[in-house]
């Protein structure tokens, strides 16, 4: 096996602009999606709003979705129906919920 360029390199993970995930937490991780500059920027800016990492921010955000989000139609559109009893689209939100989720935002 040849060598890689950076083997000689020690990082020093602490100075990092990004959080470094436990292994047992990485494995978990399924599909880390690519997205525009536009976007990276969309959310950066999200995130000194919430004053929050840009990881948090998008989770933050993403958590908040389903309680404003067409319900039936993800429904419809869902590839899994095993996992209704657990999903959380299948939660009716009271005004009082969706509220303290845009809060949150």
């Amino acid at each position: 096996m040849s060598e890689g360029i950076y083997d000689d390199i020690e990082f020093n993970y602490s100075k990092m602009p990004f959080e470094v995930c436990e292994k047992e937490e990485f494995e978990k991780t399924v599909y880390t999606p690519k997205m525009s500059f536009e976007s990276s920027e969309i959310i950066r800016r999200l995130a000194w709003s919430l004053n929050l990492p840009m990881t948090k921010a998008v989770e933050r955000l993403v958590n908040a979705l389903p309680a404003i989000t067409d319900a039936a139609k993800i429904c419809n559109a869902c590839k899994n129906k095993s996992a209704c009893k657990n999903c959380i689209f299948c939660k009716s939100f009271t005004e009082e919920e969706k509220a303290a989720l845009l809060a949150a935002l």
